[in-house]
């Protein structure tokens, strides 16, 4: 295997460090439909580094990653929505990182809702 080593990455009108490229990617990156248990899991549109959703419970969800962080100090967003009018929702990666391999997302209303299109990522 060869390794490129370079400070900057250009395509011939802009350039960018290769900081910005190694450190500002999604590490993990998941879309998976919330309302599905296949054996335990929620079915996933597509991903990155993500093995599997494991669904807790109605809104409770734990997301695998492929492959570990470093660390417990990885930032995580979250989403969700479904084709419900005027349905607003609170999305939580709950108490941050549990573990260099997994983390938790709740999704709510007034009450936790599993939804349709859930997305999560992950940034170290």
């Amino acid at each position: 295997m060869s390794t490129l080593n370079v400070t900057n990455i250009s395509d011939g009108t802009n350039t960018t460090s290769t900081t910005d490229v190694v450190k500002g990617s999604a590490k993990a990156w998941v879309n998976f439909d919330g309302r599905t248990n296949t054996g335990g899991n929620c079915d996933i549109r597509e991903s990155y580094n993500v093995s599997s959703v494991t669904d807790e419970g109605v809104g409770y969800y734990t997301i695998n990653l492929t492959t570990a962080m470093p660390d417990t100090n990885y930032s995580v967003i979250v989403a969700s929505g479904d084709n419900t009018p005027n349905t607003s929702r609170t999305d939580l990666a709950t108490g941050g990182p549990v573990s260099t391999s997994a983390f938790y997302y709740v999704c709510f209303t007034n009450a936790n809702v599993d939804t349709e299109v859930a997305q999560a990522a992950v940034f170290r």
